[in-house]
């Protein structure tokens, strides 16, 4: 399969993106072979990031600058040297397996598993995947991230995004609207969000997934009657044919 077409290579081994072990057998065949199939890897959105040897790599591939803030906490950086291939680049999802990948690095380093240093390698690593990673799925407590609910909105390449149980603020929906317009699955449980800001949202975005639910939608400003504990759960597939009931739902007063 030399001859063919990198492209057509691509579309042949995407289709044993779940088969890891094909996969792994091809990565040593060619360089170009290589190229490919490591970024198929690296990019599946069931990276184990609580796996140990990915673990490993991620500490690895940490700046100098970053590694010393773990000095100070005895065999939490790995020994050996720093991969020739910066995997992060491949990464598209992050999520709450990582808390998981920390956990089990400090069990088997046997080092104690206390709050500093999770959130300490949590936020370096967080830090070093935003930085070099053309992110499609977020799904960690945004208040952990080292720029907060500002740093989400330079990720324009996201997909999929869980904002549950996190106070975006009075604009956070119309700045989700002027940014993340790449957004297809979005999580708004729990939040405190306006109706003018969702009706802004289901307009400007072509989204196939919207869950609002436990949230009291208040109107614009926060003043008048609130929907108290609205329970959503909005597939795109069934608003379809309800469309114009949503966007009259959302232009009416509160009764």
């Amino acid at each position: 399969m030399n001859f063919l077409p990198i492209e057509c290579l691509r579309q042949i081994f995407k289709n044993f993106q779940t088969n890891f072990s094909s996969l792994h057998s091809c990565l040593l065949i060619n360089r170009i072979w290589f190229s490919i199939v490591v970024e198929i890897l690296w990019n599946e959105p069931t990276i184990p990031l609580n796996d140990i040897r990915i673990m490993k790599i991620l500490l690895l591939l940490l700046d100098n600058n970053e590694k010393f803030q773990l000095v100070a906490f005895n065999n939490v950086i790995p020994s050996g040297p720093k991969p020739l291939l910066d995997y992060t680049n491949y990464i598209t999802t992050i999520n709450n397996k990582l808390d998981e990948g920390i956990v089990e690095w400090l069990k088997i380093n046997e080092l104690e598993i206390s709050n500093e240093i999770m959130k300490l390698i949590k936020r370096l690593l967080t830090n070093n995947l935003l930085k070099k990673c053309k992110l499609k799925v977020l799904q960690v407590a945004i208040d952990e991230l080292p720029g907060g609910w500002e740093e989400v909105l330079e990720v324009t390449s996201l997909n999929n995004l869980d904002l549950s149980k996190y106070d975006i603020g009075p604009n956070g929906l119309i700045k989700i609207t002027k940014t993340l317009k790449n957004l297809k699955i979005l999580s708004l449980e729990e939040n405190n969000i306006e109706v003018e800001g969702v009706r802004e949202l289901i307009k400007a975005l072509q989204l196939k997934s919207l869950n609002i639910s436990m949230n009291e939608i208040s109107d614009k400003g926060g003043s008048g009657k609130v929907l108290n504990g609205a329970q959503w759960s909005c597939e795109w597939s069934r608003w379809s044919s309800e469309w114009s009931q949503w966007i009259l739902l959302f232009s009416s007063p509160f009764a």
